[in-house]
């Protein structure tokens, strides 16, 4: 049966590392009885939140041929690496290991950068931006207009850049730091 195994190295590994945790991972599965077929690197990009204190990851994707009796056994090893930060493993679709994949940087909703939401939507749900870096287009409920908060004389505004470094500060100090 074919699987499809998609997992983050954390970026503490340099690029260097990288082709050879692909090859401890490769084989990791062929000791468990499965044959890889395919391998890419998907690149590295920033995560959507923090992972063990961890904010980028270098994406990697392989596809292999194993028995359904070995998949448990594989997922726990995985689980118990030290390389990889998370994983997906699943049943491969009819056709996927032909796809090709590319991995996007994670933009924030309503941020600055992609400007108000007129992009349309292209057919497989990505949308172009005024800007030139591909988005992702992911469905969110409705949500009312927050209340305006009155802006002090002497207070100025925040641009949308210093709020992301204060947030990243306050987000990187320890809760000791902070009592």
């Amino acid at each position: 049966m074919k699987y499809e195994l998609l997992y983050i190295v954390p970026s503490r590994y340099a690029d260097t590392e990288i082709g050879e945790i692909q090859k401890k991972i490769g084989g990791l599965i062929e000791k468990a009885g499965g044959a890889v077929t395919r391998e890419e690197n998907l690149g590295k990009i920033r995560l959507a939140y923090p992972i063990s204190q961890t904010r980028y990851g270098t994406y990697v994707l392989a596809y292999f041929d194993a028995e359904t009796s070995v998949i448990e056994a594989l997922d726990k090893q995985l689980r118990l690496t030290d390389e990889v930060l998370r994983h997906m493993l699943l049943q491969a679709e009819k056709g996927a290991e032909q796809a090709t994949h590319r991995v996007e940087t994670y933009i924030a909703p309503l941020s600055e950068e992609e400007g108000a939401p007129s992009s349309s939507p292209r057919p497989g749900g990505a949308a172009r931006s005024s800007g030139s870096r591909p988005i992702s287009i992911v469905a969110a409920p409705t949500v009312a207009a927050a209340p305006s908060v009155p802006i002090l004389k002497d207070e100025k505004p925040l641009s949308m850049d210093e709020l992301n470094k204060k947030l990243d500060a306050i987000l990187d100090s320890s809760i000791g730091d902070n009592v």
